[in-house]
């Protein structure tokens, strides 16, 4: 997932469950982590032939959002 293991386990060790909604929190140099992931993630597998979006794609561009605004 991440070049960095130890930021994954980081990353689980901190995830929450409250009312129905995963959450988690994260420094700026994580977020700036993930975004970058999310970012190359989408870029390689979030189009389809046509260059339209695909149900991947869709998910990690609003990934890709929601680390952008924490910036």
């Amino acid at each position: 997932f991440l070049k960095d293991d130890a930021l994954l386990c980081t990353l689980l060790s901190r995830l929450q469950v409250r009312n129905g909604q995963i959450l988690i929190s994260v420094t700026k140099q994580e977020a700036w982590q993930l975004e970058d992931y999310f970012s190359d993630q989408l870029c390689q597998i979030g189009f389809d032939e046509h260059y339209e979006l695909t149900e991947e794609g869709k998910i990690l561009e609003e990934l890709v959002y929601k680390f952008v605004m924490l910036d």
